[in-house]
């Protein structure tokens, strides 16, 4: 069996969970405060799912539905998760390459950029969960220096306006329960449900809780800022009815009429996320 280790397994949660959540503002409706509501709902969700695997330390998400399930309704839900798997694979893919075919590539045929994204990541698999997360290990420290980039230009821009963000709460806890359950639950936190595949493949069981708490929150916490950032240097007025607010926050930095248009930047970053998500 190929093993992984404690922060490869950190390394793969953070850009799995990041992937393209940051180029969209869940729950608009509800402003900042519908993050923190899903990302503390959705602890709950990873509580179960490390219950489950710590009770079958050794087992992967379709043996443990077949022990515990019996033949045929586990290999019938396990199917189930097949397909739900390949649709998000599929739905990524797809929302990437209109991203690229929108923004940059107007002239270059969806198919290709389908194709290409298909074949890198056929690529990654046929090398095998252990290559794989070593590959992850590798890309993480490049892409949070590059989302650490991103957050200095905004403050060198001098575009945040904190007050954008009152007020807070203005119609209620509603607003957010109904953003938070199922919307921001199901993505992108509910997602991490796909780690029951992997985490049986982690080489000290014993730091599996530890390290995935630890990913999770720290997620968490950078989903809620670029919230925040989209918010206070858009307004949600503007943010609502943008499709990709992050890129339109993005293209408004501009440091001594020379460091501006930085859309390939941030467009590489969210490749990388989107790429092993897909994977």
């Amino acid at each position: 069996m190929e093993k992984i280790g404690k922060y490869q397994i950190i390394a793969m949660t953070i850009l799995f969970m990041i992937g393209s959540t940051p180029l969209y503002e869940l729950g608009i409706d509800a402003k900042q405060v519908v993050m923190l509501a899903g990302m503390i709902a959705g602890s709950l969700l990873l509580y179960v799912y490390l219950y489950i695997q710590n009770r079958n330390s050794n087992l992967s998400l379709p043996r443990i539905l077949n022990q515990h399930l019996g033949k045929y309704l586990g290999s019938f839900i396990t199917i189930a998760y097949i397909v739900y798997f390949s649709y998000e694979s599929m739905r990524n893919t797809r929302e990437f390459s209109d991203i690229i075919n929108i923004s940059f590539l107007p002239s270059t045929p969806l198919y290709i950029l389908i194709l290409l994204m298909v074949v890198l990541s056929g690529y990654a698999v046929s090398k095998g969960i252990e290559v794989f997360f070593r590959v992850v290990e590798f890309m993480l420290p490049f892409t949070l220096i590059g989302y650490i980039l991103i957050i200095i230009m905004f403050i060198g821009s001098n575009i945040i306006h904190l007050e954008r963000l009152m007020p807070i709460l203005e119609n209620g806890i509603l607003p957010v329960l109904r953003a938070s359950l199922p919307e921001v639950i199901s993505f992108p936190f509910g997602q991490i449900v796909v780690f029951l595949m992997f985490w049986s493949h982690l080489d000290d069981k014993k730091t599996l809780s530890k390290a995935s708490v630890s990913a999770y929150i720290f997620v968490g916490i950078f989903l809620l800022l670029f919230n925040i950032l989209n918010l206070a240097i858009l307004d949600p007025s503007i943010t609502s009815i943008s499709t990709f607010p992050l890129l339109r926050s993005v293209r408004l930095i501009q440091i001594a009429n020379f460091l501006e248009r930085l859309d390939p930047l941030i467009i590489m970053l969210i490749y990388i996320g989107i790429f092993v998500k897909m994977t």
